[in-house]
């Protein structure tokens, strides 16, 4: 298995293109806990072999953009206790993509996958 660890600086912030540049083999992201704040960056969709994805009790906020729909090795999101509102990218119905989320606040995201999940049958 080959992970990667990248540390994040509050400082440098997330929606820096240039932050995630020379990542995109990066597979899991672990944002948890941290003083992530804002809404979550468009770019990090550039990391196309992302797993797993948290950022659980952090300050995000809106909505998760929907260029994170060409995320499709996905598996795992967790944005619990976050402030994100909203559905999740529809390109997630896909059974073939996210197989389990902790969605705090993101309406219709737990029906979604039990469709796609029903569909895969």
């Amino acid at each position: 298995m080959h992970a990667a660890w990248a540390p994040v600086s509050p400082a440098a912030g997330l929606s820096s293109p240039d932050i995630w540049a020379g990542m995109s083999s990066l597979q899991y992201l672990h944002l948890s806990q941290s003083c992530v704040s804002g809404p979550p960056p468009e770019s990090l969709a550039a990391l196309q072999q992302l797993q797993v994805l948290r950022a659980a009790n952090t300050k995000l906020t809106g909505q998760l953009p929907a260029a994170y729909g060409i995320l499709g090795s996905l598996t795992e999101l967790d944005v619990s206790n976050s402030n994100l509102v909203g559905s999740i990218p529809g390109a997630w119905a896909d059974a073939t993509v996210l197989r389990r989320i902790a969605r705090g606040q993101l309406q219709h995201a737990q029906q979604q996958l039990q469709q796609a999940a029903a569909g895969d049958a």
